[in-house]
C-alpha cells in the first residue's frame, strides 16, 4: 500500500507549483543525513547507521537524482564523500559509482575538496570493479585536489 500512496503524492507535488521547492528541500535534508552519519559509520554506532541509511536508502537516491535532473553537481558530490563507506560496506558500489559518473557529467566548477571528495568517493566504488587505468586516473586527480 506504501508505493501506491508515494506516487499518488508524487503525482499531485508534480501537478502543483510546489515541486520545484520541494525537491531543494528533500536534497537538504537527505544531505545532512547522510553527511551526520558519515563520520558515525566509523565508530562503535556502524552498524545502526548503516541500517538506518538501510531503510531511507530510496530517498537520498531520489534527491541526488533530482539534483542531477536539475544540473546540480554540488549536492551529489557531497552525497558521494557522505555515503562511499555506506555503498561498499553494503556492496552498493554500482549504485555509487553510477551517480558519481553522473555528477561528474554535470559538473560545473565544483571547489576543489568537493571534487576531491566526490572523486575519491567514485574511486572506493570503483575499486574491484577491473577497471584500474581509471581507478589510477581518478584517484590521482582526487589526491591532488585534496592536496
Amino acid at each position: 500500500m506504501l508505493e501506491p500512496v508515494r506516487q499518488y503524492a508524487l503525482e499531485r507535488l508534480e501537478e502543483g507549483k510546489d515541486a520545484r521547492q520541494a525537491r531543494p528541500l528533500h536534497a537538504h535534508y537527505y544531505l545532512e543525513l547522510a553527511e551526520e552519519a558519515e563520520p558515525q559509520m566509523k565508530g562503535h554506532d556502524q552498524v545502526g547507521r548503516l541500517d538506518k541509511l538501510e531503510t531511507e536508502n530510496g530517498k537520498p537516491r531520489a534527491a541526488i537524482g533530482g539534483s542531477l535532473e536539475a544540473r546540480d553537481a554540488q549536492t551529489p558530490a557531497r552525497f558521494g564523500w557522505a555515503l562511499r563507506m555506506y555503498w561498499l560496506m553494503r556492496a552498493r558500489q554500482g549504485e555509487g559509482r553510477l551517480l558519481l559518473e553522473h555528477m561528474l557529467e554535470c559538473d560545473e566548477d565544483l571547489p576543489a575538496r568537493t571534487r576531491a571528495g566526490a572523486l575519491n568517493a567514485l574511486a572506493v566504488c570503483m575499486y574491484g570493479s577491473g577497471d584500474a587505468e581509471r581507478l589510477i586516473a581518478i584517484s590521482e586527480e582526487s589526491a591532488a585536489l585534496f592536496r
